[in-house]
């Protein structure tokens, strides 16, 4: 899937999204939930999960379901997941202390327990090493991007490790 982040002056950005299939979806965002998709995809490209964020649009999710009333009550375990590991991962962007390995773990194994989820994933700090040097090359080639220009990358929802900047 070609994921395009399509930069605006007024910070009105849009993400396009064109499926293996030929679909489309896309969406108007802020800044912030650029950001919040840069960690998505680090995070689900490193740990090469097929069910996160990324692999629901490519599997046929259209983006702004996600931020439809109740949407996140029909969330995959997984994507309930990645969501909870990109919000601790991504904390250290609203000026919290960044989150060493033990302490994402500690963090998802208490959203776990309040949701019941069968399935625990670690991530040790090599994992988190590389999500984060990947999303500090995101952001270096985001911040290059002049308004009215673009960022494209393309998911592969086979195995999300072999994705890609376009």
């Amino acid at each position: 899937m070609r994921i395009e982040f399509k930069k605006a002056a007024d910070g009105r950005h849009v993400v396009a999204c064109e499926r293996a299939n030929g679909t489309q979806t896309w969406s108007r965002v802020q800044t912030a939930i650029v950001s919040h998709d840069f960690v998505h995809w680090a995070l689900e490209t490193t740990l090469g999960l097929r069910r996160g964020f990324w692999g629901l649009v490519a599997s046929g999710w259209n983006l702004t379901a996600f931020v439809e009333p109740g949407a996140t009550k029909l969330l995959p375990e997984e994507a309930a997941w990645t969501e909870f590991a990109v919000a601790a991962i991504w904390r250290d962007s609203w000026g919290q202390a960044p989150l060493d390995s033990d302490g994402v773990i500690e963090e998802l194994a208490l959203r776990a327990e309040m949701h019941g989820w069968k399935t625990q994933r670690s991530i040790s700090e090599a994992d988190l090493a590389r999500i984060r040097t990947c999303l500090a090359e995101l952001n270096v080639r985001w911040l290059a991007v002049e308004p009215g220009g673009s960022l494209a990358l393309e998911f592969d929802e086979q195995d999300p490790t072999r994705s890609s900047f376009a």
